[in-house]
């Protein structure tokens, strides 16, 4: 409720920021609407999140319309479910509506983020907003029909709840915070292991605390938050367990893929022995590690087969569970070196990388890049320019905030945000994308804006860490006592 006030009473500077984000998506809208209302899904995964609505739309049944005699198991039916709602009709895509609904969540969690900010820090919470919704990475993955959107806005949604808690103590900011991380691993399973650790996190909390009782109270509630976003998960598992798989968010056709994808990684950065200048600024060649992947999986196959008695006759999710537990077996033969130097590209990839790519894909060139790239180099080089500079800058001031925040003692803020994006480096560290950035972009705008007013209290002499208690028009609480931050 004091989040809803602080975002109401700067309702004027906000309107005006909602006024300026839809001028800019009504003109960026005109590069994609002939992809959108065409049917095809824009370069996105779109498509393959409705097979299993289309499946059910032909048929009933919640089956895969590419294999009609499977069940679709493939992903969660987060995404399937909006594009049901607002973009399948009869069988017909039309993702116009998904985009439009993507764009007002965009801007929605920049609310959340003015209101998260205006709590500690009110003079940055109109930058953290402006820093989010222009975000050019955030905004070509929004103008794109996925699921990046729906999962932030539900991470960034729980994060507004947590902090809400830590302030507040209400049981409706510790159900909301655990509803919204179940609700986002049903649009992506990569964020559902923090709901396991909302207990934790709120008994720091109440550890933290000044008054007494709070670590027990931090716990009951975490406890119950976790349960409620547990709950919300339980289907899709249960769907998976009734289809052969585990009781899990993942498939053993994922699991295998990713076992496979991260051996062949290991394989190719220890057979070429990458040492740390390389692995920081040295150019990935996937074709090697592709060299891998199409050999050492068969290879392994082909030992099962030779090994386990009646294998032609095994099920194919029996198979596909088989060979996911020897590729997982395999990985103690690489040492702790190539772990290390195999994650630093991606890491720099997750934390550094513009995103000029969704730009691209949302152009419709990403498959004659080069070629466009050539007839058009001044372009290509100021828009990866662009990208690549708005995103090191946001790193460079995010890393101000974090002091900043250490400063004044929001050890609050200071677990939650570095907690987050350390989970989200842990959970991509073989991975790295500026699309998987996404989730977390919230979290650099915070602590780029913190850093950037920050910085400008410096250069004025202000007293580094001085936060003088903000006005009503900055986002206050009118209390009957006077005004609280």
């Amino acid at each position: 409720m004091e989040l809803l006030i602080r975002i109401y009473a700067a309702r004027k500077v906000i309107f005006s920021a909602f006024v300026l984000y839809l001028l800019m998506m009504a003109g960026l809208l005109f590069l994609t609407t002939e992809c959108h209302v065409s049917g095809t899904d824009c370069g996105s995964n779109a498509g393959r999140a409705l097979r299993p609505i289309l499946g059910y739309l032909s048929t009933g049944m919640l089956i895969d319309s590419y294999f009609p005699t499977q069940a679709f198991t493939e992903n969660p039916l987060g995404f399937a479910v909006v594009g049901y709602l607002f973009g399948v009709q009869d069988g017909v895509r039309q993702f116009l509506p998904v985009v439009l609904l993507q764009i007002v969540l965009l801007f929605a969690s920049g609310m959340l983020v003015y209101g998260v900010t205006s709590e500690f820090w009110p003079r940055a919470a109109k930058v953290a907003m402006l820093f989010l919704i222009f975000n050019p990475n955030v905004i070509f993955v929004t103008l794109q029909p996925r699921e990046d959107i729906y999962f932030a806005f539900f991470i960034c949604l729980a994060m507004a709840a947590a902090f809400s808690f830590a302030k507040s103590w209400t049981w409706s900011s510790a159900i909301i915070c655990g509803a919204a991380l179940g609700l986002s691993a049903n649009f992506r399973p990569t964020g559902h292991y923090l709901i396991y650790v909302i207990p934790v996190v709120f008994l720091v909390f109440g550890a933290m605390s000044e008054q007494s009782g709070r670590v027990f109270e931090g716990l009951k509630k975490g406890v119950v938050a976790a349960a409620v976003g547990w709950i919300l998960i339980v289907p899709w598992m249960m769907h998976l367990k009734t289809a052969g798989h585990s009781f899990s968010l993942t498939d053993y056709r994922g699991k295998y893929m990713w076992s496979s994808d991260f051996h062949a990684m290991l394989a190719d950065y220890e057979e070429r022995e990458v040492g740390l200048y390389e692995a920081l600024f040295g150019a990935y060649d996937d074709r090697s590690r592709k060299v891998h992947l199409n050999t050492f999986g068969p290879e392994r196959t082909l030992v099962l087969a030779q090994t386990i008695p009646n294998w032609s006759g095994l099920a194919p999710n029996k198979k596909l569970k088989l060979q996911y537990e020897d590729m997982m077996q395999q990985f103690g033969e690489f040492s702790a070196s190539t772990y290390f130097f195999a994650a630093l590209p991606n890491w720099r990839y997750f934390f550094l990388s513009g995103g000029e790519g969704e730009l691209f894909w949302t152009m419709g060139v990403h498959d004659r890049l080069e070629e466009w790239r050539d007839e058009n180099s001044w372009t290509f080089l100021g828009l990866k320019s662009t990208f690549i500079g708005y995103s090191v800058l946001i790193k460079i001031l995010a890393v101000f905030g974090l002091w900043h925040l250490y400063k004044i003692r929001n050890y609050e803020g200071l677990l939650m945000f570095a907690g987050v994006l350390f989970y989200f480096m842990l959970v991509h560290i073989y991975h790295g994308s500026p699309r998987y950035r996404v989730p977390v972009e919230s979290i650099f705008a915070i602590l780029a804006a913190c850093g950037l007013v920050s910085i400008r209290d410096i250069s004025q002499g202000r007293r580094d860490g001085d936060i003088s208690p903000p006005t009503a028009n900055q986002g206050a609480i009118p209390t009957p006592g006077g005004t609280q931050r």
